[in-house]
């Protein structure tokens, strides 16, 4: 009768099997007891806040949740484990890939893999009842850390030949481990996580992202993600996934269009072999617009990246190339307009340019760039949300409404390094048509190629909109500054520092040499240049 009882139960589950055909469990719902169930010391574990299977428990003990799978003929185990602790034979992890019956504290037939123990190490394990034996040694990982991080993906394909990968920080770039051989295939087994702890370390395994099924096939080639210039020698490649090293360190495929030159060398970076870096033997020149042409490339899997060409500049720009171009202080009532301040920057260069990391000073307060890039004679609207996209690119750089002064305040555009790259003091004064003073009216730039003229290089908006977020200012017209900068006052600030004032903005990006300036009475120079600020 028991017997009877026990093939009903076989057949249920293998008829069940058929709409089960894989594991997969990241526990993003908050529970382990359904889709999938896991079984054994359910008390002893948690779903965590991060969304983590974890043990939460007290004591020197074991401890054991299972969940059964179905095999297949070319079949994935992957997983994601934490252990806090350094290993040693009490403070370990199994992980059963096939064992069974559920009870993985009892004797059993199955294969695992062993995190830690007396070596420290990983091992493949086969059990028979109460006995194991190895049968695969992790050659490249070690569990002698204070925490122990893993993804590991295991396969087994349809002649018995198992293949191992691990990525020792947790995350996707895998490094093959070696293959074994067992032909074991049963057709429905348990999996699950087996730990070992001392009461220290009784709340520190974790488990997470869970997958067992049918062999997951790469089939998406590589793409590259992004292009940096670190150096006038140098270009930084960092592609989607790690690539096939001979072709990725191959220079013949990577080629400048513009000179047809390839890198003299190819190295990785950071070990990743995901990132590259090209070493060229002639300096870029200053300011460039090249193409890269990347060819040949696959991953590992083989699949081929397609021949890509990519565009990019190398420049450096300076004081004047991107000006504060309109300003909307008051934007209340509204003439045509959003009821939004903003601040329009103009590029008024031939290359496009990044702004992360560049700063926005308003009176006292100090505003960083996120990740942006300006396009070459292009515009980009600061404002507080996205409220004027309808108008072109937007950033939200002002944390408040009413970010801009009515009652005026100066406005600094400083690159990365904090040197000044255009700067202006606007006043109520500068809307000299009383009817627009009310509010709804942007201040414009006249003329760009006049960026230093102050008050006389802006007017209040003449556009029936109240301003023109995005595009050419309607106040434009030709506009020059014919008038050199005069120096109005010097005076000795301290014993060794001389100040001196002078009738408008000067290039604070580029002050020339100590050497250019001296005293008369005995032709001494200052031994260094600094701005007030």
């Amino acid at each position: 009768m028991k017997e009877a009882i026990f093939s009903l139960i076989l057949q249920i589950l293998m008829v069940s099997a058929i709409g089960r055909a894989q594991v997969t469990d990241d526990f993003s719902d908050g529970d382990f007891n359904y889709n999938p169930r896991w079984q054994g010391d359910s008390l002893h574990f948690e779903v965590n806040s991060s969304k983590q299977l974890h043990l939460k428990w007290t004591g020197n003990d074991t401890s054991f949740l299972a969940t059964w799978g179905t095999w297949v003929p070319e079949i994935e185990w992957n997983f994601w484990i934490k252990l806090s602790f350094n290993t040693s034979v009490n403070n370990f992890m199994k992980v059963y890939l096939t064992a069974d019956r559920m009870e993985l504290d009892q004797s059993l037939n199955g294969s695992f893999l062993q995190v830690g123990g007396g070596n420290d190490s990983l091992y493949i394990m086969k059990q028979t009842g109460l006995t194991s034996q190895m049968l695969f040694h992790f050659p490249d990982v070690s569990t002698v850390h204070s925490t122990n991080t893993l993804r590991i993906k295991i396969t087994c394909d349809a002649t018995g030949l198992w293949n191992a990968w691990v990525d020792a920080s947790g995350g996707q770039n895998f490094i093959e481990e070696g293959t074994w051989v067992d032909t074991t295939s049963p057709t429905l087994f348990w999996f699950g996580f087996w730990c070992k702890y001392t009461s220290s370390n009784a709340t520190k395994c974790y488990m997470d992202d869970i997958y067992i099924g049918p062999v997951v096939r790469d089939t998406i080639p590589p793409s590259l993600s992004a292009l940096m210039i670190p150096d006038s020698m140098h270009l930084s490649l960092r592609f989607s996934e790690d690539l096939e090293q001979t072709e990725a360190l191959n220079c013949t495929n990577y080629t400048l269009m513009g000179s047809l030159n390839h890198p003299e060398m190819i190295s990785v970076t950071s070990g990743s072999p995901c990132e590259l870096m090209l070493h060229f033997g002639t300096p870029f020149q200053e300011q460039v617009m090249d193409t890269l042409m990347i060819t040949n490339l696959v991953d590992l899997a083989g699949n081929r990246m397609p021949d890509t060409l990519v565009p990019f500049t190398l420049f450096e720009p300076g004081a004047y190339d991107i000006l504060i171009h309109e300003v909307m202080m008051d934007p209340e009532p509204t003439v045509g307009l959003p009821p939004v301040e903003f601040i329009e920057l103009y590029n008024q260069t031939g290359f496009s340019v990044d702004l992360s990391g560049w700063f926005l000073d308003i009176g006292s307060t100090r505003k960083t760039f996120p990740s942006v890039i300006i396009p070459a004679n292009g515009f980009l609207l600061l404002a507080r949300d996205s409220s004027l996209s309808g108008y072109g690119q937007t950033v939200s750089l002002f944390t408040s409404g009413s970010s801009l002064a009515n009652e005026g305040t100066t406005l600094v555009l400083r690159n990365s390094r904090l040197q000044i790259i255009h700067t202006m003091t606007y006043t109520p004064e500068w809307i000299d048509e009383e009817w627009k003073s009310d509010g709804g009216w942007s201040l414009e730039m006249i003329d760009p190629a006049n960026p230093c003229g102050c008050g006389d290089n802006w007017s209040v908006a003449e556009d029936p909109r109240g301003g023109t977020p995005g595009g050419t200012n309607s106040v434009y017209r030709i506009n020059p500054d014919l008038n050199p900068p005069e120096v109005l006052r010097s005076f000795l600030v301290g014993d060794t520092v001389w100040e001196i004032r002078f009738s408008e903005p000067i290039d604070t990006t580029n002050p020339g040499s100590p050497w250019l300036w001296s005293l008369a009475s005995n032709g001494m120079h200052p031994e260094s240049l600094f701005f007030v600020s």
